[in-house]
């Protein structure tokens, strides 16, 4: 009898620790089987690939992206999107390009920090600007920021530079007449 308690009272230790191990894995899990589809937001569908997650709190739409297990950097990544206001003038003035790049630049500025761009994009006639900014140190972790001229949308991205494609994929879909 005491060797099957103590059996079990391992098993349930053994178990208990792999769930909290992959804690931050079963969360996107879960996320995806509420959320199936992504999320609508602002008349628009939001793709959300398997490892993020998506929140919104009315002002913006937050995915991030969460490791494996509890070893790894929480989180990997963040997107940040959000829609154009009058506050928010590079998806509304052209000639406020300059003031964004500039402002970009400030906040990204410092010993050892390589900004690229501004780059520009033509999607469905509508012109869009991104900046892009990594470490000397650590060039695989980068920052990035698009708008829309005349567009609906402003995004932020923060992670890997292999998650910059999705970043932008989702910046111009949400742009999409």
């Amino acid at each position: 009898m005491k060797t099957l308690w103590r059996s079990a009272m391992a098993i349930s230790l053994a178990l208990l620790i792999a769930l909290g191990i992959f804690y931050p894995s079963l969360v996107t899990k879960i996320w995806h089987l509420r959320y199936p589809n992504g999320v609508h937001y602002a008349g628009r569908d939001i793709l959300v690939p398997l490892e993020w997650t998506a929140d919104e709190n009315g002002l913006t739409v937050r995915l991030t992206k969460y490791p494996a297990t509890v070893f790894d950097k929480i989180p990997q990544g963040r997107i940040f999107l959000t829609p154009a206001t009058r506050e928010n003038l590079l998806a509304v003035e052209k000639d406020s390009d300059r003031q964004w790049e500039s402002e970009f630049r400030k906040m990204h500025a410092g010993q050892g920090i390589v900004i690229q761009g501004p780059a520009r994009f033509i999607l469905e006639g509508k012109e869009s600007v991104c900046m892009k900014s990594s470490s000397e140190k650590n060039p695989a972790r980068i920052s990035a920021e698009c708008g829309l001229f005349g567009g609906e949308w402003r995004m932020e991205f923060s992670g890997d530079a292999k998650d910059l494609d999705l970043f932008l994929e989702n910046f111009h879909h949400m742009n999409r007449n």
